[in-house]
């Protein structure tokens, strides 16, 4: 027996340790599944668990937001293999437990940390995993485990080894079997299969109501269940119980949902990248089932839809779009958004690098791999940081891409014309000036060695690279110099013209180059020029021109003649006349200073003055009898000079003179000095003079003549070298150009290499172009309208753009059904939020002792309405049916059920009433009123709705501030009472979520910043101190507790505390402050607009009144109303997420409120005093941050008019297609008939108003006639009054053209919709006009195919006719129907109509019409992606709303439960 039992003990533990290696195998296979990795083998996966890696990959795929793939330590377990286990490996485990609670599992499956990394009970972690598969399978976000129990075979010793190993553990194995019971008890599974029984029913009788509410019932268990999605459940799932004929499983029904929410996601997919519409498609993408969610970006959204678009296209229409291909767009996105998120810190990298004037990373910046710029020069770094630096500084702006990479490139071009200038080379220099792409003005070909010259000369003396602007000064330099140069060669012109001419005109000529002569000097310079010229053409053998050096040469000659003439003028006045006195010093004297100047071979002595003092005076004796004192005197150069030497005048030529001259000329002078030197003959030196330069002049002309002999002699070998030299010099620049080539092509082919695939590449870049061409074509369409020159070939091919198809009703009615829910779910809401600040407010007056416990029961039995049945509803269908109240078929009910929406219509559409009531309405009704404007506009649901809302609080506000503000400080004081429904309005829907959006994530960084204490009370911070220092030292610290704030600022550490605090406190609020005042385009346009009214109104009631005061007012309006009680009170207006901070504590409320003071003194512009002496420092501060809010409030206020913002004209009305609608309750129906009617004389202001016969109809108000039901019918008139009903609103004369229209408005509306059937029938050039292809003729294949168009576009009318739908029908009449000759005419004749009226003109061939039809093509597509996003809008509108309601219902239900423990 014991051998026995030791046989059976060893079988069932060798079959528990099989088991327990099949658990493993299963484990490994279905996280290989998950991570897509291959895993060890099965007896190796428990040694390799203890690091945790394949378990914290487990995580990522489980929470991947929780926990990204990057916090994973030692991902690649390199370090493991190495080195063994290291403590941080238990992070790895920590974030896999963190992940499994996130999934939903119970703690109860979850293992120690220990169990894993020691191994010390890893069979726990195994059973943990096998419980984490089922819980995400039935959530639909994993595989199924697999059960391979008796399939997988493993080794006799592996077995043995797996025993041994249980055994040593000393642990048992879990109960592997039991695990489906374990995650789900009795109770509830008989629950569940009850609930799928009555499912089974609503399937088989198509019940999509009754379906959708027991999928989420929470029995079900059922995660990822859409309402949206209801119709799609119903078909799959009925398709499947067909086939199944069973009840389903709450695995396979998890399933089924999670595979129609992905086929409804995909198709959704689909649809929007078709719509190209890319904020639709990220919120889809978002979606967990598609598994991508955790990689996207929202920055991203267009790389997405650009990524998709080509892909989608190319597919077929009923081809279903895969998974696969949408992660892949995603990542490849992703990869394109990485290179440009990389590429903008490049540039801002550059950037900052000019705004800090730092050249030396300047050159770093640009060599950034991102920028992918050409070569980026080292010699030319500080002419990139001058040149970049002045234009970013010139644009007051950071440069963008665009602003770096073409300028880099000019400057690369810049900067080569200075390298070749410090190398001196001037080929290089006329090469780098001659790139057409440097754009230099006014470069002249033959000037090219000149510019060159000059730019090598300007470098070398500067030693830097040249800027632009400086070569361009040396090329118009070089320019005005040769301007002068051509000028000079037209005066030089001008000179030989005077010359051939007799010297006509010769001193202009002079003067226009510089050279300015008098008249009595022109006659010698005449006789220059003409010797200077005869002297040439002597040489030259022809005539020569006389050239600039010539001329300077004749000037020099004639300057230096008359000088000469002028001093030799001066000595023989003075030697005469001390000759006639006898003074024989002055003799001396003159002849010393000038005898060489009187061409005197050597200066007389001094012992020989009385003898030439004797032979002047007998020369003087003979000339006592002379007339004149004119003197002729002969220069060197053989010229002559008159000298008149007591006038000291000169003259070139002869003057006019009679007798002997009474002085003595140089001659006889010279010849009387040489008599009494002696041994001087003159005339026989100027002979050898003359002899010298003759055989000068004959050598020189021999040695000319002889080198143009030998040049005219080797004529072709001269031809020959220079051909070959102009060759060598053509060879070496095609040289260096193929060289430059190849380097680029190297440089392209490197960059190409870098990537991989070149292909996908390429299909990227065409993706991108495809997007790119696409928005351009719809900006040049856009561009065409607003020309007024559309053409009309083109507004033909596109009229089927215009027709309103069946999907329109069918989006159109949708979108009415989804407000409608909206509005619903918003009202209730109110009722739930309303319900919790009043628990709130009991249950803390409880907790203060200031009610009683009974008192709190008594209100939980008044106002919590969650527990309640539905037997109140219920009551209304038995006790009162269709046939009776409102909506009831007799023909009063239905002329009431008209009247009130006629009634609603006008209300809704003419602000004047409700602004009138407003004021007629008293204090404690307010409440009300607001409830019923919100209803009224459907909270803003639509554009429409949002311009007709906030036209009512403009109408309103303008009366208020009209009639009863007398001072600016009224609005502060009393706040306007439509000023509180603009603020309340804002923070609702979409305000609500722009301002979430703009303080969300800053608020939360302050409250998870867990470091941040801003504490400025010196008192709470005395007593802090002291309580600190206590808990630290265990001892009392012997100072008072209680103390006044002066005492508490004496203490140093107080002092240190509160300064930290101040500065924090700066460094936070300019954080807020700057998040605000950047991003304007963050706060919702209704509150801007009424910031721009009241700046408007404050303006013209008050234009004494400063500027600064009324923005005071606006600053309290957009701030103190509207932002600050955000900051002060996040969860209150749903800043942050409740269930994640579900309550902040006193430390974070603290933070928030010092900041919201200080934005609130910094908008207001108060300060602190003596109250808090120790935040007087803060003055300035807030000063400072007063002037940046100041500027704030000043854009605040320039917003567009409503009618640009939502594009409303006075053809909107008439162009809608769903009427439209509310919600409203019966109560609320009956109370805004009865306030109507007790303030109708302040509403109605005049006999002809259309809201008298409407109340006349309506008579007196009545909740029992409403119900349907007697006065003493039923005893819950108020509870039934709650029942809501859906009015559709209708004007008063209802029709497809609105009467409200003017007549001809009409008539041009009708008119273009008989052109919409005419065109597409006609056949027409493109050199047609309108009015010819009217006037042309009728053929009977026109005629036929104008009959088909009307014919289908009839069908067409008739699918998409609804009650709630309002199709304009111009084939409802007689002139719809008309033949094609028949409607051509009336088109003709409503065209001249229109043109008297101004409308629109036969010259131009009426292409105002034409304009109008394509604004209104335009017009339809825009209103088709706008249908789009508001679908997509209110959907993540009601998502946040549900969220909002569940969370209060929550609370209201804890509320309870407490409330129930107290009884």
């Amino acid at each position: 027996m014991d051998a026995e039992r030791v046989d059976i003990d060893t079988k069932r533990q060798e079959n528990s340790a099989y088991e327990y290696l099949c658990h493993l195998e299963e484990a490994k296979n279905w996280i290989s599944e998950c991570i897509g990795e291959n895993l060890p083998p099965a007896t190796e996966l428990e040694a390799n668990f203890t690091n945790g890696v394949y378990l914290a990959k487990l995580a990522h795929f489980c929470a991947p937001n929780l926990v990204p793939r990057s916090k994973i330590f030692d991902a690649d377990q390199e370090r493991f293999r190495r080195s063994g286990l290291h403590f941080k490996h238990t992070e790895n485990i920590n974030f896999f437990l963190q992940a499994a609670r996130h999934v939903g599992l119970l703690e109860i499956f979850l293992p120690e940390t220990t169990d894993i990394y020691d191994r010390k009970n890893m069979p726990r972690a195994i059973f943990c995993l096998h419980a984490l598969s089922l819980v995400m399978y039935k959530n639909g976000s994993a595989p199924r485990i697999e059960d391979l129990f008796g399939r997988v075979q493993f080794t006799d010793a592996e077995i043995t080894l797996m025993q041994d190993e249980l055994n040593k553990a000393g642990v048992e194995l879990p109960e592997f079997r039991k695990l489906g019971v374990m995650l789900t008890d009795d109770g509830d599974q008989k629950k569940m299969e009850e609930l799928f029984s009555e499912l089974c029913g609503c399937i088989e009788i198509r019940d999509v109501e009754g379906m959708f509410s027991l999928l989420r019932n929470p029995v079900s268990r059922l995660k990822e269940v859409h309402e949206e999605n209801s119709r799609q459940y119903m078909l799959v799932l009925h398709s499947e119980y067909r086939e199944l004929g069973r009840p389903f499983s709450q695995a396979e029904l998890q399933e089924l949902i999670s595979r129609t929410n992905l086929l409804v996601s995909l198709e959704g997919v689909k649809t929007e990248v078709l719509a190209e519409d890319a904020e639709a498609l990220l919120f889809l993408l978002q979606d967990p089932c598609l598994g991508v969610a955790h990689l996207l970006e929202a920055d991203n959204a267009e790389l997405y839809l650009t990524n998709l678009l080509d892909y989608v296209e190319g597919m077929d229409e009923n081809e279903v779009l895969k998974k696969t291909r949408i992660y892949e767009a995603v990542v490849s996105a992703n990869l394109l958004g990485k290179e440009k998120n990389s590429l903008e810190h490049a540039i801002a990298e550059v950037n900052a690098a000019l705004r800090h004037r730092d050249s030396s990373r300047i050159l770093e910046a640009l060599q950034h791999p991102a920028l992918h710029l050409p070569v980026v020069l080292h010699p030319a770094a500080h002419l990139y940081y001058t040149e970049l630096g002045i234009i970013q500084r010139d644009s007051e702006s950071d440069l963008n891409y665009d602003g770096i990479y073409k300028p880099l490139l000019f400057l690369n071009l810049v900067a080569q014309v200075g390298i070749a200038g410090l190398a001196g080379d001037v080929r290089e220099v006329k090469k780098a000036l001659t790139e057409p792409e440097l754009y230099i003005q006014d470069l002249a070909n033959e000037g090219l060695d000149q510019y060159a010259e000059s730019v090598i000369k300007r470098v070398l003396k500067s030693g830097k690279l040249l800027t632009h602007s400086e070569i361009q000064e040396i090329i118009d330099n070089v320019n005005d110099q040769y301007s002068q140069d051509i000028q000079r060669l037209k005066y030089i012109e001008r000179v030989n013209n005077a010359v051939r001419g007799g010297g006509e005109g010769l001193v202009e000529a002079l003067e226009g180059l510089g050279f300015k002569i008098s008249s009595r000097e022109e006659i010698r310079c005449f006789q220059e020029l003409i010797n200077i010229q005869s002297n040439k053409s002597q040489i030259e053998e022809r005539e020569m021109e006389l050239w600039l050096e010539d001329i300077e040469e004749a000037y020099r000659t004639v300057q230096h003649l008359a000088s000469e003439a002028e001093s030799i003028a001066g000595a023989l006045r003075g030697i005469n006349s001390a000759a006639e006195y006898g003074d024989v010093n002055g003799v001396l004297s003159y002849l010393f200073n000038n005898w060489e100047l009187f061409g005197l071979r050597d200066r007389p002595e001094r012992k020989d003055g009385a003898d030439i003092l004797k032979g002047f005076q007998r020369r003087m004796v003979g000339k006592r009898d002379g007339q004149h004192s004119w003197v002729k005197h002969y220069f060197q150069d053989g010229s002559e000079v008159f000298i008149e030497v007591e006038g000291g005048r000169i003259a070139w030529t002869k003057p006019k003179m009679r007798g002997e001259s009474c002085v003595l000329s140089v001659s006889e002078i010279v010849d009387t000095v040489e008599e009494v030197v002696g041994g001087y003959s003159r005339q026989l030196d100027t002979f050898f003079i003359k002899l010298q330069a003759r055989i000068r002049g004959f050598l020189v002309r021999r040695e000319f003549f002889n080198m143009l002999d030998w040049y005219d002699r080797h004529t072709p070998q001269i031809i020959k070298i220079q051909a070959l030299w102009r060759g060598k010099q053509t060879r070496r620049k095609v040289v260096k150009k193929l060289e430059e080539d190849i380097r680029r092509r190297r440089v392209a082919l490197g960059h190409i290499s870098k990537h991989t695939d070149v292909k996908m590449l390429e299909k990227k870049v065409t993706i991108i172009q495809r997007a790119w061409r696409a928005r351009k074509l719809r900006a040049q369409w856009k561009l065409l309208i607003e020309s007024g020159k559309a053409d009309l070939t083109t507004v033909v091919k596109h009229l089927h753009l215009l027709d309103v198809r069946v999907s329109d009703a069918q989006e159109e009615l949708e979108l009415a059904r989804a407000r409608g829910e909206l509005t619903k779910l918003m009202r209730k809401n109110e009722s739930l939020e309303e319900e919790v600040e009043g628990m709130d407010k009991k249950i803390g007056l409880l907790v203060q002792n200031r009610i009683s416990v009974q008192d709190v029961i008594t209100e939980k039995k008044k106002g919590l309405t969650i527990g309640r049945s539905r037997s109140d509803s219920s009551v209304s269908h038995q006790q009162f049916g269709t046939h009776r109240g409102l909506k009831a078929l007799k023909k009063e009910s239905q002329d009431r059920l008209k009247a009130y929406q006629q009634m609603f219509y006008l209300l809704q559409t003419n602000p004047n009433y409700i602004a009138r009531m407003m004021f007629a309405v008293p204090q404690p009704n307010t409440k009300f009123l607001e409830t019923l404007i919100f209803t009224l506009y459907n909270y803003g649901g639509n554009q429409r709705e949002q311009y007709l809302l906030i036209n009512l609080f403009r109408t309103a506000l303008q009366k208020e501030v009209e009639t009863k503000v007398q001072s600016l400080d009224d609005i502060v004081k009393n706040t306007p009472l439509v000023l509180k429904f603009v603020v309340s309005y804002n923070r609702s829907g979409r305000g609500g979520y722009l301002l979430r959006q703009l303080l969300g994530p800053i608020i939360k960084q302050v409250l998870d910043d867990r470091n941040l204490k801003i504490n400025v009370s010196p008192v709470e911070v005395y007593k802090t101190w002291i309580n600190q220092t206590e808990s630290e030292t265990g001892q009392p610290a012997g100072l008072p507790y209680d103390v006044t704030l002066e005492t508490a600022l004496k203490y140093e550490e107080v002092q240190k505390r509160l300064e930290k605090s101040i500065s924090t406190l700066k460094r936070v609020s300019t954080l807020f402050l700057a998040t605000i005042t950047n991003n304007l385009a963050k706060l919702p346009y209704g509150i801007l607009y009424i910031a721009k009214v009241l700046y408007s109104c404050l303006s013209a009631k008050f234009p004494e009144a400063h500027e600064k005061d009324i923005l005071k007012i606006i600053g309290n309006l957009i701030y103190y109303k509207f932002i600050n009680p955000a900051i002060v009170s996040p969860d209150r207006f749903d800043m942050i997420d409740k269930r994640q901070d579900p309550n902040l504590n006193h430390e974070q409320r603290r933070n928030l409120a010092h900041i919201a003071k200080i934005l609130q003194y910094s908008a207001s512009k108060l300060g602190f005093g003596t109250e808090s002496p120790h935040l007087v420092c803060m003055n300035p501060f807030i000063i400072e941050c007063h002037e940046k809010f100041k500027h704030f409030f000043s854009n605040c206020c320039q917003v567009v008019e409503p009618e640009t913002q939502f594009e409303i004209d006075k053809y909107t009305e008439a162009a809608l297609i769903a009427k439209p609608n509310i919600y409203i309750s019966l109560s609320e129906l009956c109370d805004t008939h009865e306030l109507l009617i007790q303030h109708r004389d302040t509403v109605i202001t005049h006999s002809g108003d259309p809201l008298i016969p409407l109340l006349t109809t309506l008579g007196s108000p009545s909740l029992s006639s409403l119900l349907g039901a007697g006065e003493g019918d039923c005893s819950s008139l108020s509870a039934l009054g709650r029942t809501e009903v859906c009015l559709i609103l209708n004007p008063i004369n209802e029709g497809n053209l609105r009467k409200d229209m003017s007549d001809t408005d009409r008539l041009w509306v009708k008119t273009k919709h008989l052109l919409l059937a005419i065109l597409p029938a006609i056949h027409f050039t493109d050199k047609q006009t309108l009015i010819g292809i009217l006037k042309s003729r009728t053929s009977q294949d026109q005629e036929e195919e104008y009959r088909r168009i009307l014919d289908r576009r009839e069908d067409e009318v008739q699918a998409t006719r609804h009650k709630d739908l309002e199709i304009f029908d111009i084939f409802s009449d007689e002139e719809g129907r008309l033949p094609l000759e028949d409607a051509k005419r009336l088109v003709l004749k409503n065209l001249r109509i229109l043109e008297v009226q101004g409308y629109t003109s036969s010259k131009d061939g009426c292409q105002s019409i034409i304009t109008d039809i394509a604004k209104d093509i335009l017009d339809q597509r825009e209103h088709r992606v706008n249908r789009r996003r508001e679908s997509l809008r209110l959907r993540r509108t009601k998502r946040d709303l549900v969220k909002k309601q569940e969370y209060m219902i929550e609370q209201l239900e804890q509320y309870r439960y407490s409330i129930e423990q107290l009884e």
